[in-house]
């Protein structure tokens, strides 16, 4: 999806990224939800973001550069990381001061998997976004896994899920990193909703 990505810089402690004027649209989700597959997917380039059978395996806030004047930021998975206590702990102090204090972002984009739905630990995720006042969509990624059956109890679930959760609509999109389906609902939806120029744009 995006044309000219490429690999910008990484941070382990919020204090220590610089204060820039980009704007900024930031993937975060349950570890092991296939966010870094769907990042590589988006910027078709296949090693942009790392790939690992370990969950856990993003520990540092990723900038990816989008060129004209937008980065896409990788946050920390959270949840099942075989990492330690106090490694968790400063994961999640890591994600919530760049969600809460950073003014340059403007969209999260929260990465779930289809199969799973919305999990507890993504509904914590949902109400902290609500709370603090970020503008969220959501992906269900790995829609290919899923059945015709099986899809469609998804939509369903997701789309009662939501109502129970939030009192606003709620944008979400079904994507597949494998087959790219949904990538150009995602596009279309930037592109109207927050008025990114369409040359960052491949031409898929």
């Amino acid at each position: 999806m995006f044309l000219n990505s490429s690999f910008y810089c990484s941070y382990g402690d919020y204090q220590d990224i610089p204060d820039e004027t980009t704007l900024e649209l930031a993937f975060i989700g349950r570890s092991n939800s296939g966010k870094s597959s769907l990042i590589n997917a988006i910027c078709l380039k296949k090693k942009i973001a790392k790939i690992s059978k370990t969950p856990g395996k993003t520990q540092l806030i990723n900038f990816f550069n989008l060129g004209s004047n937008c980065f896409l930021v990788d946050l920390p998975g959270y949840g099942f990381a075989k990492v330690s206590k106090s490694k968790t702990k400063s994961f999640s102090s890591l994600i919530s001061s760049y969600l809460i204090e950073r003014k340059q972002l403007r969209l999260v984009f929260l990465i779930l998997d289809s199969r799973l739905g919305i999990t507890n630990l993504d509904e914590l995720m949902i109400k902290m976004l609500v709370r603090i006042g970020l503008r969220f969509v959501i992906i269900l990624n790995k829609i290919d896994k899923l059945n015709q059956l099986e899809f469609q109890k998804c939509k369903k679930k997701i789309r009662d899920d939501l109502s129970n959760i939030c009192n606003f609509d709620v944008y979400y999109f079904y994507f597949s990193a494998k087959t790219g389906k949904g990538s150009a609902e995602i596009k279309n939806y930037l592109v109207e909703t927050e008025n990114l120029p369409l040359e960052i744009f491949s031409k898929d």
